[in-house]
């Protein structure tokens, strides 16, 4: 069996939970201990969102132009949220180094999940 990875957000306490993510992963695995010994590797902190941003952007097309992840042409919703992702700026347009996710977050919360 393989690792199991993560990012540093299952380490923390949900606030209506009383166990963390990884607490529970972990007694899953351990029922099955003749059977699997996994190494989990959690880091202790998530990346900076421009770094996942520049990491998904590479992934969808590199600068040698090579394309490692490929999206359904059916997910129109995921699609139509990347294409929208855009750079928060000050008053000067100067670029800062956070997503403006409002506009996403609102079309998150307008979507038809149970489709």
């Amino acid at each position: 069996m393989g690792s199991p990875y993560s990012d540093a957000t299952g380490k923390g306490r949900d606030s209506t939970a009383s166990r963390m993510d990884w607490q529970i992963a972990r007694e899953s695995f351990g029922r099955y201990a003749n059977r699997y010994r996994p190494i989990f590797r959690i880091p202790n902190s998530n990346p900076l969102v421009k770094d996942r941003v520049y990491s998904v952007n590479g992934m969808l097309r590199n600068y040698a132009g090579e394309r490692r992840l490929f999206i359904d042409p059916r997910c129109k919703e995921l699609i139509k949220d990347l294409e929208q992702v855009s750079w928060k700026t000050d008053p000067n347009g100067n670029t800062l180094s956070e997503i403006d996710a409002q506009t996403s977050i609102e079309r998150m919360r307008a979507m038809p999940w149970d489709t």
